[in-house]
């Protein structure tokens, strides 16, 4: 049993049929008398018409689902590829909008085929996703980091301000903004990694406006990373998202930095397996924690004075969390190497990392993009295995 297309029309699933029963009017129609004919000759030229109707009815129902396909498909964000059919294969191309779909016939009846159900199971096309958009989403404690990833590099990259007490339509509209500034109504993907619990379901809302495919939410383990962590969901997005990123780009062993909010200082070894790490607060939670339990000590913004003591409070606080801070992470490093040795590069990511990057006693390699990559090579995954 052979199955057509069900968004086929019905016009064109019986337009495609018509030459055979007009080849018969032909044929009896009062101009044409059989009598000056042949019976042997007579037979001969209706087999001919009747193949050449047979092929033309075939060409038609390609061209319909060609159609089919053009109108479905829009601009060329979704691909629809056929497997070959009982060893009769046609290609219908769409160049306008880059789509290469195999389609096949079925040689008994001459149908366009998706599936063909029999007494051993049905086997169904699987389609093709092209995305070409795709929107990468990192909720952080302080920022949102947002980036539009298209014809193979990262276009655009923003920044919101993480507040759990927004609204949908108020994270909603400014990304649409943004992507209508660069002339993109919609992407063909959106992938999210988020460590703020009450933004999470607000920014599943906020996809529906952005994309048409569901939102791809990741979390550890998977995504070609492995996990030694108990309970392995219980690791943070931005970490694992973090080292899955560099261990893709890097392939060996490595150290991953994080250093924004919190410090994180992570291990993957050079199999891809997430190790484990240490969770450190950053600068600013440092100074606060001073003005809040003191009572005469003032909240200092973090700096790294070129100093080494400070002449008053506030150049001694501002000393004291810089480049107490910087020790700290560079002792976390240390104790890292001690598990994957001295040789394991240094990958330094965050909103702190230009900033103490000249600071660290060792060399590091910068990636201010890191985490937005490993939502894409997550993404990338998933795609892959759907």
């Amino acid at each position: 049993m052979t199955f057509v297309h069900p968004s086929l029309t019905e016009t064109q699933q019986s337009s495609s049929c018509r030459f055979v029963p007009i080849v018969t009017k032909l044929l009896l129609v009062p101009s044409v008398e059989a009598s000056h004919l042949s019976t042997p000759l007579f037979i001969i030229l209706v087999i001919i018409l009747l193949v050449i109707g047979e092929a033309l009815d075939k060409k038609r129902k390609r061209f319909a689902l060609a159609d089919f396909i053009e109108r479905q498909v829009g601009l060329g964000m979704w691909g629809v590829q056929i497997p070959e059919f009982d060893g009769l294969k046609r290609f219908v191309t769409h160049t306008s909008s880059g789509l290469d779909t195999s389609c096949c016939t079925s040689p008994k009846t001459g149908d366009i085929v998706i599936g063909e159900e029999s007494g051993k199971g049905a086997i169904m096309a699987a389609p093709r996703r092209i995305v070409e958009y795709l929107l990468a989403i990192d909720i952080g404690n302080t920022h949102i980091k947002v980036g539009l990833f298209h014809h193979g590099q990262w276009q655009e990259e923003w920044r919101l301000s993480t507040d759990p007490k927004r609204t949908a339509d108020e994270y909603r509209i400014p990304l649409k903004a943004f992507l209508q500034d660069v002339l993109v109504e919609q992407v063909d993907q959106v992938v999210l990694a988020s460590v703020v619990p009450l933004l999470t379901p607000v920014f599943h809302r906020v996809a529906q406006a952005l994309s048409d495919a569901p939102l791809m939410e990741i979390t550890p383990p998977g995504y070609g990373l492995k996990v030694q962590y108990t309970p392995a969901d219980s690791l943070g997005a931005d970490r694992f998202v973090n080292a899955l990123g560099a261990w893709r780009k890097y392939r060996t062993s490595l150290v991953v930095v994080g250093v924004g909010t919190t410090a994180t200082v992570d291990a993957v070894s050079h199999d891809g397996v997430f190790l484990g790490g240490t969770i450190a607060p950053g600068p600013h939670f440092l100074a606060q924690a001073l003005a809040q339990g003191t009572a005469r000590l003032p909240l200092i913004p973090p700096g790294f004075p070129d100093k080494e003591l400070g002449q008053n409070t506030q150049e001694a606080i501002a000393i004291g969390v810089g480049h107490g801070f910087i020790g700290m992470v560079s002792a976390l490093i240390m104790r890292t190497w001690r598990v994957l040795g001295e040789d394991a590069p240094v990958i330094l990511t965050g909103g702190w990392a230009n900033r103490i990057m000249s600071h660290l006693p060792f060399e590091v390699k910068y990636e201010p993009m890191l985490t937005l990559d490993g939502l894409r090579y997550a993404a990338e995954y998933q795609l892959q295995r759907e």
